[in-house]
Order: C-alpha cells, then structure tokens, then sequence
C-alpha cells in the first residue's frame, strides 16, 4: 500500500491507513518507484531471469538441530526446491569486492549462509546452492552482485555455526545469558589529542 504522509504510528490519520490495511507492506511512492527500477535492472540480467523465473519469496522452515536439540528457523528472500536454490537480497553502501567481504566478516554472512544450507538440508536431504544478490544503495545505485562462499569459507561457517548453537544451547540450559557489566563505565580514551587540535 502507498501512502504519501509522514507514517507514525501516533498519528490519527496514519492509525487509521494502518487499520485499514493489517499486515500489509506501506511504501511511499519514491519507495515504489525505487522498488520497480531495481525490479527491472534485475530482470535485465540473465542471471536474475533465471534465478527469479521459479520459486517463492520469503518461505519458512523449521527444523530441529540434532547435536543441540533446539529448534531452528530460516526464511529466505527466495527458494526454489525444484532447483536447490536460495537467493538472499542485501543491500550494501558498496558492491566492491574489500566493501563485500568487510560486510560478511561484520554481519557474520557466511554463517547464514551455513544456517539456511543446512535447514534446507534438514528438511528436504539436499543441500542447495546458495548465493547472495548485494545491491548498491550507494551513489552507484541499482549496481548488483551475485556473490557465493568458497568452499573453505563454507567450513569456516560451519565451525562458527556449530559453536555458536552449542553456546545458545548451554546458556539456554544454565539460564545464564551473557551481556555487558552491570556497572558504570569509562571509555577512554575517545578523542586524542591529535584529534582535538
């Protein structure tokens, strides 16, 4: 749904757009517009052709992990079971090659990765290809990558995966969950004097 206000939801008029369309997305039309172009640039693409040509957006899986017990969740951008595939969008200030690799190593991609390979595997016995559509929201914008894991970042993540349920679990199992000292702090020193002058 479009709407042209300012969207907060204290306000009367949008309150009321907000009822009347429960769950629906609400863009502007600038967001629409955004929207559509990259939606053709893509299409422009032969990958993008293939790779949208069959599936379904956002679908949810659940499994159970077997070394933990917990229960897990995934849900990609898209899937297509008929083709062992899973494409999910990110947006990115940059589709540079040292830009990318900065944002996996910062937002931990290559373990989503593992997570939504190994919950496919878990629910269907295959493992699909999985690959990241980047897309530059920068001054280069509608600039895209279609960026895939080597197979010894696959087994880095693996490894950073299994420790990181293994850690979910025995919190969950002490009930004891880390966080920051409960205690007042100093961060020092934030500004030098190089700075400063």
């Amino acid at each position: 749904m479009v709407y042209e206000g300012r969207r907060d939801a204290r306000t009367k008029d949008y309150k009321a757009f907000l009822e009347a369309n429960p769950g629906k997305p609400i863009l502007s039309t600038a967001e629409v517009s955004t929207v559509r172009k990259l939606g053709e640039r893509i299409n422009t693409s032969e990958l993008g052709c293939w790779a949208f040509s069959a599936g379904e957006p956002e679908v949810s899986g659940f499994w159970k992990d077997p070394e933990t017990g917990l229960m897990l969740k995934f849900r990609p951008d898209w899937v297509d079971f008929e083709r062992d595939l899973i494409v999910d969008v990110k947006t990115t200030k940059s589709v540079r090659t040292q830009a990318l690799k900065s944002s996996f190593r910062q937002y931990g991609y290559h373990i989503q990765d593992h997570h939504y390979r190994a919950g496919y595997f878990a629910l269907t016995g295959r493992w699909p290809r999985f690959v990241f559509l980047f897309i530059d929201k920068g001054p280069s914008v509608f600039q895209f990558r279609w960026i895939g894991l080597s197979n010894e970042d696959r087994a880095f993540a693996s490894e950073q995966h299994a420790e990181a349920l293994a850690s979910w679990a025995e919190c969950a199992r002490k009930n004891t969950w880390p966080s920051y000292p409960d205690r007042f702090e100093t961060l020092s020193p934030i500004f030098h004097n190089d700075f400063r002058n």
